[in-house]
């Protein structure tokens, strides 16, 4: 499986979307995102993890170090981690705010069912006629 990231920055938050595997191979991709995100003037991180397979150490280090860079005050928050990816970050000495993944936008409300077509009905005190 690949690896994919990337950071977004809306206001004063910044969220790096991460998804397949992380390898040791693919943590300088991770590096820098995390480098240009503590350089925004952001009062929360937010790592958007649900779509993360695996993290090598090496990943885990490098959040690790990104955390101690974020100024005072910065919020750190792991979204949606699996169990897997959540305890690396834990065992790693990562301390930061673990949220599960947003929910999914609510579907719109189902659109009434059609009318019935229109059909005769008799009332029960006509009586058919037979020509």
């Amino acid at each position: 499986m690949t690896f994919d990231a990337y950071l977004a920055v809306s206001g004063r938050t910044a969220v790096i979307h991460l998804s397949g595997e992380l390898t040791d191979a693919r943590v300088t991709a991770l590096r820098a995102l995390l480098g240009q995100a503590v350089q925004q003037p952001v009062d929360r991180l937010v790592l958007r993890l649900g779509e993360l397979t695996s993290l090598a150490a090496g990943g885990v280090r490098c959040v690790a170090l990104a955390q101690q860079e974020l100024p005072q005050g910065t919020d750190l928050v792991l979204e949606g981690a699996r169990d897997a990816v959540l305890s690396a970050l834990r065992l790693g000495g990562v301390h930061a705010v673990a949220v599960p993944a947003a929910p999914p936008s609510p579907a719109p409300p189902a659109a009434p069912p059609a009318p019935a077509p229109h059909s005769l009905h008799r009332h029960p005190s006509i009586r058919s006629l037979s020509l």
